[in-house]
């Protein structure tokens, strides 16, 4: 990665596993970090205090991405107490284990709502940064035997296999 010093970046879902990776490694590159976790506070603690102990700008944010206003809250907290938003990591995601026929309607409603929708309405949401990157931490190799689409939405039509996670132009780039 490059030297993100000035920037600000927002990394959904990054309290543990690639979401907190990710969370520093943008620390580690100079970028002020803004995270959200749902119920993993214990995890969001460590992750804040070493990129405290490591000299970093840190906020946590306690957000279920299945609510569109947390989303938008995120985002605005960020810009507020943050000066801006440059980056936006749209990781957050659920998985549902199992065959697709023993998935409930309420699984699939909570799958669609964070993998989907999430990531559409933190990307519109106002002073969204330049750079969005849209991850899915939720597919899976050998092929896909889950429900996912974001994992089916960057799965390689002929093997299966995930493609790399999407970069895209964001609000004002």
């Amino acid at each position: 990665m490059t030297d993100l010093a000035g920037k600000v970046a927002l990394v959904t879902g990054g309290s543990r596993g690639i979401g907190a990776a990710i969370v520093r490694r943008l620390a580690r590159d100079g970028a002020a970090v803004a995270f959200t976790y749902v119920a993993a506070a214990d995890k969001a603690k460590v992750v804040a205090k070493q990129i405290d102990a490591d000299g970093g700008r840190v906020l946590v944010i306690r957000a279920d991405n299945a609510d569109p206003g947390a989303s938008v809250a995120a985002v605005e907290q960020t810009v507020r107490e943050l000066g801006g938003l440059d980056i936006l990591v749209n990781n957050a995601g659920v998985f549902i284990g199992g065959p697709v026929e023993e998935a409930t309607v309420e699984q699939a409603d909570r799958l669609w709502a964070v993998d989907v929708r999430a990531v559409f309405v933190a990307s519109q949401a106002p002073n969204c940064g330049p750079t969005n990157i849209s991850m899915t931490p939720t597919i899976s190799n050998p092929p896909i035997t889950t429900i996912s689409p974001s994992a089916i939405s960057r799965a390689d039509t002929v093997t299966g296999r995930p493609r790399p996670a999407a970069c895209t132009p964001g609000r004002g780039g």
